[in-house]
């Protein structure tokens, strides 16, 4: 071959391999810009893991007790009262909503094992012998009790969950979105600069793709307990029965001695009925479209 043909041919290889290449997004400066794109979206996503973990591990203590005012809306009624919570990690709690005279007027507790609730109108008992069964017909998915007192606290529930997705808001907050749990998918919103929750959304997922929200969480305002950033304002919306729960809470305080109130059992003369069973009809109601 001479040497001409040989170096035209040369010539004419290195072109077909270049048009192949820059489209492929193989040379050229898109490939240094998909790298620089890549390098980012890889930061980000330590960053954000990094950041998901420390609020994780953020120390709150093991016994705590709020006291906080209360605004409760539902389908047919509004009012506002004060009440008083006690959470034991992993999973044990007492919530009461107080009436300014004589007793509570709602008890919800757990032991861990069992979510039973008392209501002081009709003295109703509400008994729930499996916390997991009460809470997954609320949620429609796997939610502990633990998981409860982690979003009463400011932290992420179902602890177990990858990060799937990630982004920015656009108030600068960072967006995560975990891999489901069985059918039931965590969104949350992060305040990066304070380390704490701003939103988180539980979602049930339908096997044809579709989702609806199960609960919304929105925190505002911060003060410190032993060292850990708990929010001041915790408003819980519940779409799916039309609920919302508006908290200011006024203390925080740490136990140091746990009092046993977690075993909430029928008060003599109380009417007993089936928790799950309540919840059920609960949903079959028409919800109300509270504003956001």
């Amino acid at each position: 071959m001479q040497p001409d043909a040989a170096a035209s041919r040369r010539d004419a290889l290195r072109l077909l391999v270049g048009a192949l290449a820059v489209p492929l997004g193989l040379v050229g400066p898109g490939c240094a810009g998909r790298r620089r794109r890549l390098r980012r979206y890889e930061e980000a996503e330590a960053n954000a893991a990094a950041l998901v973990e420390r609020i994780r591990q953020r120390g709150v203590p093991y016994a705590l007790q709020a006291r906080f005012g209360i605004r409760v809306q539902g389908p047919d009624f509004s009012g506002t009262t004060s009440g008083a919570m006690i959470l034991l990690d992993p999973d044990k709690l007492r919530i009461e909503i107080r009436s300014p005279v004589g007793p509570p007027l709602f008890i919800l507790a757990s032991d861990g094992k069992a979510l039973n609730a008392w209501a002081s109108k009709d003295s109703m008992f509400y008994r729930g012998d499996d916390a997991l069964a009460v809470l997954r017909e609320l949620t429609g998915g796997a939610v502990s009790t633990g998981d409860l007192i982690a979003l009463l606290t400011g932290a992420l529930p179902l602890e177990a969950a990858e990060i799937v997705d990630l982004g920015a808001n656009p108030d600068g907050s960072t967006r995560v979105v975990f891999a489901p749990i069985e059918n039931l998918q965590v969104r949350a919103s992060l305040d990066s600069q304070h380390e704490v929750l701003q939103h988180v959304s539980l979602l049930l997922l339908g096997e044809d793709g579709s989702s609806r929200s199960v609960l919304e969480v929105d925190y505002a305002d911060l003060m410190r307990v032993s060292g850990a950033r708990m929010p001041k304002e915790i408003v819980l919306d519940a779409p799916t029965i039309g609920w919302r729960a508006t908290l200011e809470i006024h203390t925080w305080d740490e136990l140091g001695k746990i009092p046993d109130a977690f075993d909430l059992q029928p008060p003599a003369g109380s009417t007993e009925a089936d928790l799950v069973s309540t919840i059920k009809e609960l949903a079959k109601q028409p919800a109300a479209h509270l504003p956001r």
